[in-house]
């Protein structure tokens, strides 16, 4: 018996030395999400920035919304690339770099994370996932190459992710990542419906032909003190209601493009163009059919017009549309109209000019009496044809004028 009640105690004890906590803990996997968006509200962020996991746990990153983002890390010492280059045609032609546009790890399987080395998810458009396993300790920064650059000091600001990775202490729950994304998540949303709701377009004014010139913000942004970052992908305002003839002026002073067009149907024309190469993956062209202007000048309600893309760091700011055929016209930004960025413009006939009697001068009654219905003026009109041998029809010139 004494035998036996050892041999239990001691199968307890080896079963505790394997099992016991922090001896062997198995990987897990959390997620985090890359950005965001609501009610044309993109939130430009990882949700949430900041996560601990143990060695060798895994990160499952996810754009659950329609802004495309990238998740990048550079190794210490190298500098994130840039995002748009020149293509092989030169300017107005550009592309994506190849650091940004290619992938270096997606969805399909995880990749062990090596912080000597250069990783790039590639553009992730909505519902893309890729997954790194992290092995060893370090602090590591993420960055998204549409949303986050150096400023003067050098270090990266805007969307970010610091990844911690220990060898043993608390880390995150995916309960915990959670809870402070949802968090992180609903502050930026708000901080860009505010940003919306403070947007006040300049007032219209009369141009020299009597018509109208009416001004339209697309899109606007959070201010750096709201310390989120969300764009507002809305027109403001949305709708607007002008007369044949007048004018429409979009103006956008944000490094976030904007597209006016008009008779462009679903699904929008895609972003980008593959431009095969030699060898390696494709050039990611951005589409002249979404970027560059057609169409001309004016609108009078049929065929595609737009006016390519306005912004800081395009060709323009600003861009106007005359109207010039009555009717109810929709259009979108050809970059985001998967965010509902859309507007109509409600022309109206030509406002007619006011009518101004016309009084006959008192010139006095003169020959004829001053006859009920006539004019001595006309009378002596009249004579003058007959002596002068005009005829009648000339005299009745004399009368209209």
């Amino acid at each position: 018996m004494k035998r036996a009640t050892t041999a239990a105690v001691f199968a307890l004890l080896f079963t505790g030395l394997i099992l016991a906590p922090g001896n062997a803990t198995a990987a897990t996997t959390l997620s985090v999400t890359v950005g965001g968006g609501a009610s044309s509200i993109a939130a430009n962020g990882f949700f949430p920035n900041t996560i601990t996991i143990q060695q060798g746990d895994s990160i499952r990153f996810s754009n659950p919304y329609a802004e495309p983002h990238t998740t990048t890390f550079v190794p210490a010492g190298t500098a994130f690339p840039p995002l748009i280059v020149p293509g092989p045609s030169g300017p107005p032609q550009f592309t994506f770099s190849p650091q940004a546009g290619n992938a270096t790890f997606t969805g399909t399987a995880p990749v062990t994370f090596d912080a000597t080395k250069y990783y790039n998810t590639g553009i992730m458009l909505k519902d893309s996932t890729a997954t790194l396993t992290f092995p060893k300790a370090g602090t590591y920064l993420f960055a998204c190459l549409f949303h986050a650059a150096p400023d003067a000091t050098g270090a990266v600001k805007g969307m970010t992710l610091s990844v911690k990775v220990v060898s043993s202490g608390t880390t995150d729950t995916q309960a915990a990542v959670d809870t402070r994304a949802a968090s992180e998540l609903a502050a930026t949303l708000a901080a860009g419906t505010a940003a919306a709701n403070t947007v006040a377009p300049p007032a219209s004014e009369k141009l020299p032909d009597g018509s109208l010139n009416v001004h339209v913000v697309a899109g606007g942004e959070t201010a750096p003190a709201a310390g989120v970052d969300a764009d507002v992908m809305r027109f403001l305002p949305q709708n607007i209601n002008i007369h044949v003839g007048d004018t429409v002026e979009w103006s956008n002073s944000l490094d976030v493009p904007h597209t006016i067009s008009f008779g462009y149907g679903t699904p929008a024309p895609p972003l980008v163009v593959p431009l095969p190469q030699a060898s390696g993956p494709p050039l990611l062209e951005l589409n002249p059919q979404v970027f560059a202007p057609a169409g001309g000048p004016a609108y009078a309600g049929t065929g595609q017009v737009t006016t390519g893309a306005i912004g800081e760091g395009f060709a323009a700011t600003s861009a106007s549309l005359k109207f010039t055929k009555a009717g109810t016209y929709t259009y979108v930004c050809l970059i985001h109209a998967d965010q509902s960025m859309m507007g109509t413009v409600t022309v109206a006939a030509a406002a007619a000019p006011p009518s101004v009697p016309v009084v006959a001068p008192n010139t006095g009654t003169g020959p004829g009496g001053g006859a009920p219905g006539g004019s001595w003026l006309i009378e002596a009109a009249v004579a003058l044809a007959v002596a002068g041998g005009v005829s009648l029809s000339a005299a009745k010139t004399v009368r209209r004028r």
